[in-house]
């Protein structure tokens, strides 16, 4: 008596007579999760990785402007030097905060698109920042308040 063609077994059930291993492991697996036994594995996020997929620009210029700043309000001692694009970028956040009509929409939208446009300058100039510089919102004000002399060097202009 003749048989047929010997069918493969994976995980105790007859995979398919195609030949192909991945094709055979995919019907299994499916037959598997069918008949109920075998569970789906659930991923686990990484806590860091969260939401590095979703993020829209809105909440990147939302979490830039959330950071701590440093050297923005020491008084004390001497500033460490900045690139001049990034203290005109602080500049206009502070000027846009400091209006009269400041909680406004229009005003609003303004200062998220200041904001991105200085979060870009600080990527491009990450180099040339201070070790520990950040931008923080509610310290614009007084991180401007204390430079005044603008210098050159390397051809870039920077203020202390």
């Amino acid at each position: 008596m003749a048989r047929g063609p010997l069918l493969k077994k994976i995980n105790g059930v007859p995979a398919s007579p195609s030949g192909s291993k991945v094709l055979e492991k995919r019907f299994a697996k499916m037959r598997l999760s069918e008949s109920g036994n075998i569970k789906k594995k659930k991923k686990k996020k990484k806590a860091s990785l969260a939401n590095k997929g979703n993020i829209t620009l809105f909440d990147e210029v939302a979490n830039f402007a959330k950071t701590s700043a440093s050297h923005s309000y020491v008084t004390e001692g001497s500033r460490p030097a900045i690139p001049f694009v990034v203290y005109e970028g602080v500049k206009e956040v502070a000027d846009i905060m400091s209006r009269p009509d400041w909680p406004n929409h229009k005003l609003q939208s303004d200062l998220h698109q200041a904001e991105y446009i200085l979060m870009v300058t600080c990527r491009a100039f990450r180099n040339l920042l201070p070790t520990g510089w950040r931008y923080a919102r509610e310290y614009a004000s007084a991180l401007i308040a204390g430079y005044g002399e603008v210098f050159t060097r390397d051809d870039l202009q920077y203020i202390a």
